[in-house]
């Protein structure tokens, strides 16, 4: 007997309306069961989450969402308000969301936060998370090679990917992210070498 298993793309993004038939069409080209849709946080964008939300009412047999948090609080200095990141977990689940996608340790992204992981401003976020058993797919730093002028490829170059030492040192990520997994994964704490 063969058994063929669901292919799903565990990570696609969709950052506009305009982007729901194209998304489709390229799952359905691929021959892929379901495509879950990951979205981001941004200073300007808030996050991906209202596209995503409508590409899964359109085909909701066909993705998942992963929803992005909302920073806008802090963005704003306080000045717009925006539910704690611990409450926006369950008003996500209550939207439909499948999980969270966890932009934060990408080193672009926390460039912008500037917010250790593992810091307060975190902390009731990752409690409730672990609490709810809600799953959280986290982009822990980017390649080695991204780190070092003369091996960063091209494209990565050219999206901004290329660090110095203007960003937070990517051992100074690793670091955050295991404080985090010891205190909320149940001591569950291995990290790859290029975890992403």
């Amino acid at each position: 007997m063969t058994i063929h298993p669901p292919v799903i793309d565990c990570h696609v993004h969709l950052s506009g309306l305009d982007g729901i038939p194209k998304l489709e069409a390229l799952r359905a080209h691929v021959g892929l069961d379901r495509m879950n849709i990951v979205c981001t946080m941004g200073r300007d964008q808030v996050n991906a989450n209202p596209a995503a939300f409508v590409a899964q009412a359109e085909v909701p047999d066909r993705s998942y969402v992963f929803a992005g948090l909302d920073h806008t609080a802090f963005f704003s200095g306080g000045e717009v308000v925006a539910p704690l990141l611990a409450e926006q977990v369950d008003r996500l689940r209550a939207l439909g969301a499948d999980g969270i996608k966890m932009i934060e340790n990408k080193p672009t992204a926390r460039k912008l936060l500037d917010i250790p992981v593992d810091g307060d401003y975190f902390e009731d976020y990752f409690a409730h998370v672990e609490e709810t058993g809600f799953p959280a797919l986290w982009h822990v730093n980017d390649p080695e090679e991204f780190w070092v002028p003369g091996l960063t490829p091209s494209w990565a170059r050219e999206r901004g990917w290329g660090y110095d030492e203007t960003f937070v040192a990517k051992e100074q990520l690793y670091v955050e992210v295991e404080n985090v997994l010891s205190r909320h994964a149940g001591g569950h704490r291995q990290l790859p070498e290029a975890a992403c």
